[in-house]
């Protein structure tokens, strides 16, 4: 599916292998073909990813000052352009990654980008372009090998769905398929805060507002978690019959007020509600319809509030009447949102067995094993009789 991020100069939108470029007054900048710079990576660099998966962007990520964009694709890589130099590649780009990445953000001082992958793990990769001897091993948490420049910060026994540094950069925050969150030192990332528990399926999207960590997913709630203590500040009811896809959180103008945009899998329609801190409660429950044919992929705010909307076929945000406003987007955008596709359909955790029926039907067997004992028994001592 495809991805949209914006910040204070530039709205973006990765679909597919390519990566739309929109300037702080919504007018279309530029249009990059990642394909075309895959193409330019040697086979030896691709490993073993196949064709078909060089077509697909994961992930965005623009750095804290807004100068940096990092893209993540099925390809194993991580291209970071130069926002502000007419987007150049920087010198390290693109870099190799090791698995399909799952989320990626910047640390604070723009010198690593920081991949989740599929594996469930998190590594730390440098801005710096460096050689090293020929036939360089690096280990990732597990200590599996790989020919390429890595440091391994943590890992899960199951696949990472979100990640995300806190605002200071001291925190990594991780959510995953069992349904936790993990708070950790960054970049001491041994050092575990917080394990998370309360969601009742998997968590797909975390927000940080100060102390503040607000994260959804399949069960469709909302949680509030204090990210010092890491205890539950705040659970919300049930939003949706559908999964939650993405949350995005905005500081509000008013005191102690956190506004909270929610979108759903394979849906239209977005919901609005206000978390406030003071009375650590959720209020102002608002839903609006955006598409009626399609759905949405994706929401981002800029820093200064404004919400855009990626949805199946234009992105735009809403304007002064309240209606969704699509920006003049190039003849290429459409297709390209046409042929964007979700890497990951299934993301319930996948149950081997049921313990439940399992034990009932042993409870049954040794019912009817009793039954069968019994009258046994009972013939026994009417012949002994």
């Amino acid at each position: 599916m495809a991805h949209c991020r914006a910040s204070s100069d530039f709205i973006i939108v990765g679909a597919r292998s390519k990566l739309f470029v929109f300037n702080a007054s919504q007018e279309f900048n530029r249009a990059l073909d990642l394909e075309e710079l895959t193409k330019d990576v040697s086979t030896y660099s691709k490993g073993n990813c196949p064709s078909s998966a060089d077509k697909q962007v994961l992930g965005l990520a623009f750095s804290p000052s807004g100068s940096l964009c990092c893209v993540v694709t099925s390809a194993k890589l991580a291209y970071v352009f130069e926002c502000r130099n007419n987007w150049t590649q920087h010198p390290a780009s693109p870099i190799r990654l090791p698995k399909a990445p799952t989320a990626v953000a910047f640390d604070n001082d723009e010198k690593h980008i920081i991949v989740a992958d599929r594996a469930g793990n998190v590594n730390r990769y440098e801005m710096e372009k460096k050689e090293y001897a020929e036939g360089t091993k690096w280990q990732d948490i597990n200590g599996e090998e790989h020919d390429i420049p890595l440091d391994p910060l943590l890992g899960h026994i199951s696949i990472i769905f979100d990640m995300c540094l806190t605002e200071d950069g001291k925190f990594i925050l991780t959510g995953d398929r069992d349904e936790k969150l993990r708070i950790a030192r960054y970049p001491q990332t041994y050092i575990i805060e917080h394990f998370c528990l309360g969601h009742s399926s998997y968590v797909k999207s975390i927000q940080t507002v100060g102390n503040l960590v607000f994260t959804s997913g399949g069960d469709s709630t909302i949680r509030v978690w204090d990210l010092v203590s890491g205890e539950t500040l705040a659970t919300s009811d049930r939003l949706d019959e559908s999964s939650v896809r993405y949350i995005r959180a905005f500081k509000s103008s008013q005191e102690n007020s956190v506004t909270i945009s929610v979108v759903f899998e394979k849906s239209g329609t977005v919901k609005s509600l206000n978390y406030d801190a003071s009375s650590k409660t959720f209020g102002n429950f608002s839903s609006q319809q955006i598409t009626e044919e399609g759905t949405i992929s994706d929401l981002a705010y800029t820093p200064d509030g404004k919400l855009f909307f990626l949805t199946s076929s234009a992105v735009g945000s809403i304007s002064e009447s309240g209606k969704f406003s699509p920006l003049t987007v190039p003849e290429t955008f459409a297709e390209s949102l046409k042929q964007a596709a979700d890497p990951i359909e299934k993301l319930e955790k996948v149950v081997q067995f049921n313990n439940m029926e399992e034990y009932l039907e042993r409870k049954e067997q040794r019912i009817r094993k009793r039954k069968h004992d019994g009258s046994d028994n009972e013939e026994v001592a009417e012949k002994s009789s």
